[in-house]
């Protein structure tokens, strides 16, 4: 019952604005607004074109030598990081093949033969780490030039 109630009373006060709006009581009720008019801050369009002329001026400004600066220190950082990961995996590498070579026990120069039933022993095969693989360079921005 009480939605019923607020619905009503909500429809019968909408109903009621709307009569009197469109009686038009301007004469009769004078509304002023509540607070005084006051000018933005700021410079206005009028003085901006007084200040600076009516011609629509070009804002693009010659980019080519700072965009080629800002590619060749792009590049040069690219170059540095790639050298710096391209040292840092080779340490790894041969740390890691360091790890796993077994320790060499010491060996006379000439294989000793004494015992007749027992083959001399070959030398092993050193493990070499695999050399990097050089990586392609990719410049970083791909733009086309400014006109």
């Amino acid at each position: 019952m009480g939605p019923l109630v607020a619905g009503v009373s909500f429809a019968l006060a909408y109903g009621i604005t709307q009569r009197l709006s469109a009686i038009n009581l301007g004469d009769v009720i004078r509304l002023s607004p509540r607070f005084e008019q006051k000018q933005t801050p700021g410079v206005s369009l009028k003085d901006m074109r007084l200040r600076y002329g009516e011609q629509p001026s070009e804002l693009r400004s010659d980019l080519a030598p700072q965009q080629v600066e800002f590619w060749r220190k792009a590049q040069e950082q690219a170059d540095a990081l790639e050298k710096a990961k391209a040292e840092a995996e080779a340490k790894a590498e041969r740390e890691a093949a360091a790890k796993a070579a077994p320790p060499k026990p010491a060996q006379p120069a000439k294989p000793v033969a004494n015992r007749r039933d027992e083959p001399p022993v070959a030398a092993q095969p050193q493990v070499q780490p695999p050399a990097p693989r050089p990586q392609p360079t990719v410049p970083l921005l791909d733009l086309p030039p400014l006109q």
